[in-house]
């Protein structure tokens, strides 16, 4: 977990030298142009509903679990749960912004990770 702690809990991901493209997670190879060399990129917290999914049978205390995929602000992509919205009104291009929550529990651990969250008052 420490290892991994500035790219989890922090939030930096990664620009590639000759593209410009952001990695998130970090990775040895770009995506776009198979560049090797990398800047470190603070990622933005807030972004937009690039796709989703409603989950009615992964065990859940509110089904369904709706994941998103959303573009961030700045560059990158971002893959995690929905909190605090409703279901039904998540749509395309919808503005969020990333929220630490309790993700789950295991090993006697209380999990946290980033979800998604409506962005109040944005359109």
């Amino acid at each position: 977990m420490e290892r991994e702690e500035r790219q989890d809990l922090r939030l930096y991901g990664q620009r590639c030298a000759a593209c410009g493209a952001t990695q998130y997670p970090r990775r040895h190879v770009c995506w776009r142009c198979s560049g090797k060399e990398f800047a470190e990129q603070r990622l933005s917290r807030l972004g937009r509903v690039f796709t989703f999914t409603k989950d009615h049978l992964v065990p859940s205390p509110d089904p369904p679990t709706v994941m998103l995929a959303a573009d961030l602000e700045g560059g990158g992509r971002f893959y995690t749960q929905l909190t605090d919205g409703d279901p039904d009104a998540v749509t395309f291009d919808l503005p969020v912004e990333l929220t630490f929550r309790r993700f789950h529990e295991g090993g006697g651990l209380a999990n946290y990770f980033w979800k998604f969250r409506p962005l109040l008052g944005a359109s």
